[in-house]
């Protein structure tokens, strides 16, 4: 049984449990489907929600099923990222050691975003085993990263025995970016429980979104755009799940267009209440800025809800005009016209979830990352003969 230890920069803890829930999603089933997975994560966390839960976390949890293993260790930040990423690395690398001692091998080395990547690098200088990096993280696209950042991401990719991206268009950006040459591996969602159910005839919202209340998803533009239709049809109602900074903005938005009837802010809700309200809607949303990949998209598709998206990068490839949604320029006329359009047309709800199964399903994406890894173990072994 080969033996993957999984390095995220994101994972969902008691923290944060809506935080990149895709990672533990993959690690999870990897074990299923056969190997032995470690995760080992630093949990850093912010003083403001330990003045808002008025409890404290810190030092190791460790929680074992099986063949899956989770190894975290909680700590707040310091809000200075050299300073976070350092105390990160030393927390990590004394983890390891304490792995290393117990005589865990791993054959391969995954990382989820390049901020752990120096750690992963170094272990693999110990063990002679492969690094995988995952690239997920928008704020490439975005624009965000400092110069400090960009460096020590660039340095990272150039050390890795291979790299991912989560969609063609965030690969060729990420090549454009650094030189460098990225495959792609989407995220898969779990088509057995995003599936149709037993769907109601009349649907609670006509549009639902799901995702942070954040800037770069745009949830106030989707706000704007629906106002529009909203005029000329009372009875449309939009859901929106998820919490954020952007909230009381997005509240106040809401009031003073005086649709508080039609939108509800959903708040967290789990991956089951997230399945449900989809099976009880008609049409799923993504306004964002830009997105890698957009699972959400996926979900939905999965379920058979048509989507529309707008060209922010990952999503365009996923959804095709006519088919399975719809996909609108970046503002709110081209939006509303599209949310508009999506309740007009006919759309094949099987035929939507036959794609999103046929692509995204656990068992194909899983099959090609465990080939990604064989490639990588096979590389290295030969290199080093």
């Amino acid at each position: 049984m080969k033996r993957v230890l999984v390095l995220p920069s994101w994972y969902p803890n008691e923290m944060k449990l809506d935080f990149a829930p895709y990672v533990r999603s993959q690690a999870l089933s990897l074990a299923k489907h056969g190997l032995e997975v470690t995760v080992l994560y630093s949990a850093p966390y912010s003083w403001k929600w330990v003045f808002e839960q008025r409890r404290l976390r810190f030092g190791k949890r460790e929680c074992r099923r099986e063949n899956f293993r989770e190894i975290l260790f909680f700590l707040p930040k310091f809000h200075l990222k050299p300073v976070d990423s350092m105390v990160r690395g030393i927390i990590g690398s004394r983890l390891i050691r304490q792995l290393d001692r117990g005589e865990y091998r791993p054959d391969v080395i995954h990382v989820h975003s390049y901020e752990s990547g120096p750690l992963a690098l170094w272990f693999r200088d110990r063990i002679n085993a492969p690094v995988i990096i995952t690239e997920h993280y928008s704020g490439f696209a975005r624009n965000i990263l400092s110069k400090w950042e960009l460096n020590l991401a660039r340095r990272c990719f150039e050390s890795a025995d291979s790299r991912v991206a989560v969609s063609r268009a965030f690969a060729e950006f990420l090549e454009l970016k650094t030189g460098l040459a990225f495959r792609v591996l989407p995220n898969f969602i779990d088509t057995h429980f995003f599936s149709p159910g037993n769907m109601p005839k009349k649907a609670s919202y006509d549009f639902l979104s799901v995702g942070h209340l954040l800037p770069e998803k745009n949830h106030a533009m989707l706000i704007e755009a629906f106002s529009r239709l909203s005029p000329r049809e009372r009875r449309l109602k939009l859901g929106i799940i998820g919490e954020g900074p952007m909230r009381n903005k997005l509240v106040n938005l809401v009031k003073s267009l005086e649709l508080k009837s039609q939108v509800d802010f959903l708040g967290y809700r789990d991956a089951t209440e997230v399945r449900n309200l989809l099976r009880r809607s008609r049409i799923y949303c993504m306004p964002s800025s830009y997105e890698t990949f957009g699972i959400a998209v996926i979900e939905a598709m999965a379920v058979g809800i048509p989507a529309v998206a707008t060209r922010c990068g990952g999503p365009e490839e996923n959804v095709i005009n006519g088919f399975n949604g719809i996909v609108a320029q970046l503002n709110v006329r081209a939006y509303a016209a599209a949310l508009e359009s999506s309740l007009e047309h006919d759309w094949n709800r099987d035929a939507i979830r036959q794609r999103a199964v046929a692509l995204y399903s656990e068992a194909v994406v899983i099959s090609e990352l465990k080939t990604i890894y064989n490639e990588a173990i096979e590389a290295r072994q030969s290199s080093t003969e």
